[in-house]
């Protein structure tokens, strides 16, 4: 009898003990865990875009250019900071170069009235921006329906004249002038942006000149519109 009391007593407290214990291996952890901060709709996301844009105004008289062949190429790094789900703020840091067609006509003055059979100015810049983000819709973790507004500043950092003519021969002469100095080195503009996740339809106005008062020349085009690919 005293062994069976025994045994039950601690058989008893052996089944209290097993009881008391939780089991790791099923416990729920997902209410443990941190939300990312980083991704398309999270707190920070940062991602490389590429745009191209044609030229769509017609610069000054003495400045026009061939349209369908004037345009730039922007490669960049763009990072976007969530306020809320309406509204984030961010910046991009980017490569641009610019191909300038010019038209050969009577009319031409840029940079001088000499025809040519082909004639550009090649600019390449380094562009900075700052932008405010405005979304719309329900979306899950990508970037969904959004408009960019926004400024920038770019440095300048070469212009080249570009010249191209058949000689009576037949011999092709080509010619690149670089080290130009009737430009500014310093610009900026407006752009905005209308998207739906990583495709964008691009717009940008220069609203600084291109060349130095000095040099009294006509400004080239200043409004683009373009498609940009987010990659991301």
């Amino acid at each position: 009898m005293r062994i069976l009391l025994t045994t039950i007593v601690f058989c008893i407290f052996t089944y209290n003990s097993l009881n008391a214990q939780e089991v790791l291996l099923h416990e729920n952890v997902a209410s443990d865990t941190i939300t990312p901060k980083f991704g398309p709709n999270r707190l920070h996301f940062l991602h490389l875009y590429v745009d191209y844009a044609f030229f769509v105004d017609d610069g000054e008289k003495g400045a026009a250019v061939l349209h369908g062949n004037t345009a730039h190429l922007d490669i960049g790094f763009r990072y976007k900071y969530k306020i809320s789900n309406f509204y984030a703020i961010g910046g991009d840091i980017a490569i641009n170069s610019t191909r300038f067609h010019l038209k050969q006509n009577d009319k031409k003055i840029l940079p001088n009235t000499k025809i040519n059979d082909k004639e550009r100015y090649d600019l390449t810049t380094l562009q900075l921006g700052f932008y405010n983000r405005f979304n719309f819709g329900k979306r899950g973790n990508f970037l969904g329906y959004y408009i960019d507004l926004g400024v920038h500043g770019c440095l300048h950092t070469n212009l080249r004249h570009f010249t191209e003519n058949e000689q009576p021969n037949g011999f092709i002469v080509s010619t690149t002038t670089s080290g130009l100095d009737y430009y500014e080195r310093w610009g900026w503009g407006l752009h905005a942006r209308i998207a739906y996740n990583r495709w964008v339809l691009s717009g940008s106005y220069r609203l600084s000149n291109l060349f130095k008062k000095s040099a009294a020349w006509p400004e080239l085009p200043r409004a683009s519109v373009g498609l940009q690919i987010g990659l991301h």
